[in-house]
């Protein structure tokens, strides 16, 4: 996002993938230190040396030098004013997004034939999901 283009290109699938595991990123000049480190470190392949995820988490990624000038804290308690704040009429709806993806006929992804044959109906037994949040958000972003 900082230059306008992602770090991996590929013309399938596997190709991205293989670009992401095999390849190694290209820095403009024009790019800052800070930038250019947070990149390298969110980037980095091994998950164990990748920012973020070590054992302070979050804070490691919070408390680099590319992001020295943001206070959390105010961002946290929603006191700083968004530079760009979309116009939402109904935030369910998908009216800030490009009518190439809202226009586009859903196709479901090929799976593998033994697995659907072998499905029994009853896989999702005892799942659950309920976020209690949802309409505590719907009617916060509504007041705003």
């Amino acid at each position: 996002m900082l230059v306008g283009q992602p770090p991996f290109a590929g013309d399938d699938e596997d190709e991205l993938f293989e670009a992401i595991t095999e390849n190694s990123v290209s820095y403009p000049k024009s790019l800052s230190k800070e930038a250019k480190d947070i990149c390298k470190s969110l980037l980095q392949k091994n998950p164990a040396k990748r920012l973020g995820c070590g054992k302070d988490g979050e804070e490691d990624i919070k408390g680099h030098p590319f992001y020295r000038r943001i206070d959390w804290v105010k961002i946290q308690n929603k006191e700083i004013q968004p530079p760009i704040k979309p116009k939402c009429k109904n935030p369910r709806a998908g009216e800030n997004f490009d009518p190439v993806f809202t226009n586009a006929e859903p196709t479901l992804t090929p799976s593998d034939p033994s697995i659907i044959e072998n499905m029994t109906g009853n896989e999702f037994d005892g799942f659950s999901y309920f976020n209690q949040f949802f309409d505590e958000q719907i009617n916060l972003q509504r007041s705003v």
